[in-house]
Protein backbone atom coordinates (compact mmCIF):
# COMPACT_ATOMS: atom_id res chain seq x y z
CA UNK A 1 0.00 0.00 0.00
CA UNK A 2 1.87 3.04 -1.27
CA UNK A 3 1.76 6.24 0.76
CA UNK A 4 1.27 4.68 4.16
CA UNK A 5 4.12 2.26 4.54
CA UNK A 6 6.85 1.19 6.89
CA UNK A 7 9.56 3.31 5.27
CA UNK A 8 7.53 6.49 5.48
CA UNK A 9 6.55 5.85 9.09
CA UNK A 10 10.09 4.95 10.15
CA UNK A 11 12.10 7.58 8.31
CA UNK A 12 9.92 10.55 7.50
CA UNK A 13 8.93 11.21 11.10
CA UNK A 14 6.25 13.67 12.08
CA UNK A 15 6.66 16.03 9.13
CA UNK A 16 8.65 18.59 11.10
CA UNK A 17 11.95 17.76 9.41
CA UNK A 18 14.15 20.67 8.39
CA UNK A 19 16.13 20.30 5.21
CA UNK A 20 19.79 21.21 5.28
CA UNK A 21 19.73 22.30 1.62
CA UNK A 22 17.03 24.04 -0.44
CA UNK A 23 15.50 21.93 -3.20
CA UNK A 24 15.76 23.11 -6.78
CA UNK A 25 12.97 22.19 -9.23
CA UNK A 26 14.57 20.06 -11.95
CA UNK A 27 14.02 17.56 -14.73
CA UNK A 28 17.17 15.43 -14.70
CA UNK A 29 17.37 11.85 -15.99
CA UNK A 30 18.71 9.56 -13.27
CA UNK A 31 19.83 5.95 -13.64
CA UNK A 32 19.34 3.79 -10.57
CA UNK A 33 20.30 0.32 -9.36
CA UNK A 34 18.85 -1.13 -6.15
CA UNK A 35 21.93 -2.04 -4.10
CA UNK A 36 20.42 -5.38 -3.05
CA UNK A 37 19.81 -6.24 -6.73
CA UNK A 38 23.24 -5.22 -8.05
CA UNK A 39 24.32 -8.76 -8.93
CA UNK A 40 21.12 -9.34 -10.92
CA UNK A 41 21.82 -6.30 -13.12
CA UNK A 42 18.46 -4.80 -12.21
CA UNK A 43 18.38 -1.13 -13.16
CA UNK A 44 16.00 1.56 -14.26
CA UNK A 45 15.58 5.23 -15.03
CA UNK A 46 13.83 7.98 -13.13
CA UNK A 47 13.32 11.71 -13.38
CA UNK A 48 14.60 13.94 -10.57
CA UNK A 49 11.73 16.41 -10.10
CA UNK A 50 13.83 18.33 -7.57
CA UNK A 51 17.38 18.15 -6.30
CA UNK A 52 19.49 19.55 -3.48
CA UNK A 53 22.90 19.07 -1.95
CA UNK A 54 21.45 16.41 0.32
CA UNK A 55 19.08 14.41 -1.86
CA UNK A 56 16.45 14.37 -4.58
CA UNK A 57 12.85 13.55 -5.32
CA UNK A 58 12.59 10.88 -8.00
CA UNK A 59 9.60 9.93 -10.11
CA UNK A 60 9.76 6.38 -11.43
CA UNK A 61 7.36 4.91 -13.95
CA UNK A 62 9.10 1.63 -14.74
CA UNK A 63 9.31 0.17 -11.21
CA UNK A 64 8.48 -3.52 -11.16
CA UNK A 65 5.63 -4.40 -8.73
CA UNK A 66 7.95 -6.83 -6.93
CA UNK A 67 10.47 -4.02 -6.31
CA UNK A 68 7.73 -1.71 -5.05
CA UNK A 69 6.65 -4.32 -2.50
CA UNK A 70 10.27 -4.84 -1.42
CA UNK A 71 10.81 -1.08 -1.03
CA UNK A 72 7.61 -0.78 1.02
CA UNK A 73 8.83 -3.55 3.33
CA UNK A 74 12.30 -2.00 3.62
CA UNK A 75 14.04 -4.87 1.78
CA UNK A 76 15.34 -2.40 -0.82
CA UNK A 77 16.62 0.56 1.16
CA UNK A 78 19.48 1.92 -0.90
CA UNK A 79 19.92 2.87 -4.54
CA UNK A 80 23.04 3.59 -6.56
CA UNK A 81 22.33 6.72 -8.58
CA UNK A 82 24.02 8.08 -11.68
CA UNK A 83 23.14 11.39 -13.34
CA UNK A 84 24.56 14.31 -15.30
CA UNK A 85 24.15 17.92 -14.26
CA UNK A 86 22.83 20.07 -17.11
CA UNK A 87 25.50 22.78 -16.85
CA UNK A 88 28.63 20.69 -17.38
CA UNK A 89 27.45 17.25 -18.48
CA UNK A 90 29.73 15.61 -15.91
CA UNK A 91 28.60 12.30 -14.45
CA UNK A 92 27.82 12.06 -10.74
CA UNK A 93 27.53 8.68 -9.04
CA UNK A 94 26.42 8.27 -5.47
CA UNK A 95 24.76 5.93 -3.05
CA UNK A 96 21.39 7.00 -1.67
CA UNK A 97 18.94 5.92 0.99
CA UNK A 98 15.22 5.73 0.26
CA UNK A 99 13.55 7.93 2.90
CA UNK A 100 9.93 7.77 1.75
CA UNK A 101 7.72 6.82 -1.17
CA UNK A 102 4.27 7.76 -2.46
CA UNK A 103 1.99 7.11 -5.39
CA UNK A 104 2.14 10.18 -7.67
CA UNK A 105 -0.38 8.95 -10.22
CA UNK A 106 -1.29 5.64 -11.78
CA UNK A 107 1.94 3.87 -12.63
CA UNK A 108 4.26 6.58 -11.23
CA UNK A 109 5.94 6.23 -7.85
CA UNK A 110 7.69 9.11 -6.08
CA UNK A 111 10.75 8.41 -3.95
CA UNK A 112 12.52 10.80 -1.63
CA UNK A 113 16.19 9.83 -1.39
CA UNK A 114 19.05 11.10 0.74
CA UNK A 115 22.59 11.05 -0.66
CA UNK A 116 25.06 8.91 1.30
CA UNK A 117 28.83 9.40 1.21
CA UNK A 118 28.84 11.49 -1.98
CA UNK A 119 32.32 12.21 -3.30
CA UNK A 120 33.48 15.66 -2.14
CA UNK A 121 34.17 16.84 -5.71
CA UNK A 122 30.74 15.65 -6.88
CA UNK A 123 29.09 17.36 -3.91
CA UNK A 124 30.87 20.59 -4.82
CA UNK A 125 29.68 20.33 -8.44
CA UNK A 126 26.13 19.71 -7.28
CA UNK A 127 26.11 22.59 -4.80
CA UNK A 128 27.57 24.98 -7.39
CA UNK A 129 24.89 23.93 -9.89
CA UNK A 130 21.99 24.34 -7.42
CA UNK A 131 23.30 27.68 -6.13
CA UNK A 132 23.91 29.07 -9.61
CA UNK A 133 20.41 28.06 -10.79
CA UNK A 134 18.77 29.72 -7.79
CA UNK A 135 20.70 32.95 -8.40
CA UNK A 136 20.50 32.91 -12.21
CA UNK A 137 16.77 32.10 -12.44
CA UNK A 138 15.75 33.89 -9.21
CA UNK A 139 13.99 30.73 -8.03
CA UNK A 140 12.39 29.95 -4.69
CA UNK A 141 13.21 26.62 -3.00
CA UNK A 142 10.56 23.87 -3.12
Amino acid sequence: MVGNNNIEEQKRGNGSERREYPRLPSHILVGYIPVSERKKYVHGNAIAANISGGGMYLQISDLAPSHLRRIEKGAIGELELEFKLPFNNEQIKTLSEIRWLKLVKSGVIGLGVKFLNMDVKDKGKLLRYVTSKFLEDKLEPV
